[in-house]
């Protein structure tokens, strides 16, 4: 059901079977005021919604708050994938985090592994934060986290009164969400941004978390390779694929080394892990 979009009569239908284990659906016809689940039109407690499901993709040609509302309904306990796609549309740091902290508050808190939004743009001057992604650090059981294309040009970073996502800002998940092995997001890496006493003493403080294999930056900048791989490192040892989309990357003249950030994963990464065995 993801291609044609369903209507609400369908959604609430589909929230009330007792065995629907997965659901992709376009919510593109249904809006915030049209989903009304059991209960929620009386006013008195929501019923029982999507209680047995597995897997959830919703997707919305513009608008984050239909997804939302679904998602603040859902009552399942072994939901273990979530994924949420706004196609053509802005979205809001604040909705995001709301949206993460519904996930919080759901019954699937416990078994919850994969969470995927993915969306067009942000509002002007909007970035995605620590404090955007602080209520995911309290689902210890993820492995993927993906908070994809809502990323900020470097014209748009250095005016913003918003501080975009930074390295130091990875620590939370890092020390809280022991098994996660995937994340996408855009990082804003610039050295000048971690602070004295992270290049005083190591970054983790002697703690590590061994799980992050891959990570997965957009087409976030990167400033300073080796300040930034010796950081990752010493917070995420066993991190080996680091990717970006940055179209043109440079290849440094008379070697085969890469540059940017596939440098840091596939070179400085590992030499720096090295160096401190």
């Amino acid at each position: 059901m993801d291609n044609a979009p369903i209507t609400a009569s369908l959604l609430l239908h589909l929230a009330q079977l007792p065995s629907l284990q997965t659901l992709r659906a376009n919510t593109s016809t249904i809006t915030q005021d049209e989903w009304q689940p059991p209960g929620a039109s009386d006013g008195s407690a929501l019923g029982v919604c999507f209680s047995r499901l597995v897997e959830l993709a919703l997707t919305h040609q513009s608008m984050l708050t239909a997804s939302l509302s679904i998602i603040k309904a859902l009552h399942s306990p072994a939901l273990q994938s979530m994924s949420v796609t706004v196609r053509d549309g802005t979205i809001s740091t604040r909705l995001l985090k709301e949206l993460f902290e519904a996930l919080v508050a759901s019954p699937a808190k416990l078994n919850l592994r994969s969470v995927y939004v993915e969306g067009d743009r942000l509002e002007e001057d909007d970035a995605v934060t620590s404090d955007t992604l602080s209520p995911l650090a309290t689902l210890r059981g993820l492995t993927r986290v993906a908070v994809w294309e809502l990323t900020l040009g470097p014209e748009v970073i250095d005016e913003s009164f918003t501080s975009p996502l930074d390295l130091v800002g990875l620590l939370p998940l890092a020390r809280r969400c022991p098994a996660l092995t995937t994340l996408a997001v855009a990082i804003h890496a610039d050295a000048l941004r971690i602070p004295h006493s992270y290049h005083a003493h190591r970054p983790g403080k002697g703690s590590t978390q061994t799980a992050l294999t891959s990570l997965d930056v957009g087409q976030s900048r990167i400033h300073d390779e080796v300040v930034v791989a010796s950081f990752l490192s010493d917070v995420f040892p066993d991190l080996h694929r680091v990717v970006d989309t940055i179209p043109d990357k440079p290849v440094r003249w008379m070697t085969l080394m890469p540059s940017g950030w596939r440098a840091v994963g596939w070179y400085y990464i590992p030499m720096f892990v090295r160096l401190r065995k």
